[in-house]
């Protein structure tokens, strides 16, 4: 049964353009996006984060929202069919600068602001850590709570990159949540909320310095 499912072309005033066209990152103004109400209120959520935390994103990048099809190998439908995901590509900044998921490995800040912002957002978020199918996006999906569960292997490896980028340069990004992880995480917040507003607010400090 086909979700019923909406025109989404902005997250609260940011507008959100289709970049897989005919080049990756390179704005499909033409296509249009759709996806569950439920989604467009999340996404409209999530735009109001990047402002709150001075992310100054003037475009969101995506390899898509809804998508008719089933999950690899599975008569399941997959989140996207659901109309419940999108895969984020990048942003272009205010200044007209242009970020990437595939800039990671040169800007950190960047790619674990963003993605501390998704996660407050998003209960499922996949990211370049996860596996090789997410080297050029983040799927971001709601069909899990945002809240925090050490069986999580996605946030495990979010916690571990972001502690290893900008606290514990030796901290393995491995995705098991064991005593080394969790007292790095102790010793910054404990809290997965209070974490996650403190890895979005690094790149505002990063920009100050």
């Amino acid at each position: 049964m086909k979700p019923e499912l909406e025109t989404i072309r902005f997250a609260n005033g940011i507008r959100i353009y289709y970049d897989r066209l005919k080049k990756y990152g390179e704005i499909a103004p033409n296509v249009v996006l759709k996806g569950t109400p439920k989604l467009k209120g999340i996404l409209d959520t999530w735009g109001l984060t990047l402002q709150q935390y001075d992310i100054p994103v003037k475009y969101i990048l995506t390899g898509g929202l809804y998508v008719k099809r089933n999950q690899r190998g599975s008569n399941r439908l997959s989140k996207h069919a659901l109309g419940i995901a999108i895969d984020v590509d990048g942003v272009i900044f205010e200044d007209e600068r242009k970020f990437m998921t595939t800039d990671a490995e040169k800007d950190w800040p960047t790619y674990l602001a963003i993605e501390a912002t998704l996660r407050m957002r998003f209960g499922v978020v996949l990211n370049r850590d996860y596996n090789r199918l997410h080297n050029d996006h983040w799927h971001c999906d709601l069909s899990r709570s945002v809240e925090f569960s050490e069986r999580s292997r996605s946030q495990t490896l979010f916690i571990q990159r972001a502690i290893r980028e900008f606290w514990d340069g030796n901290l393995k990004v491995d995705g098991r949540f064991g005593p080394k992880t969790r007292a790095a995480m102790d010793s910054i917040c404990g809290d997965w909320s209070g974490f996650l507003k403190i890895v979005a607010g690094q790149l505002s400090q990063e920009s100050e310095h």
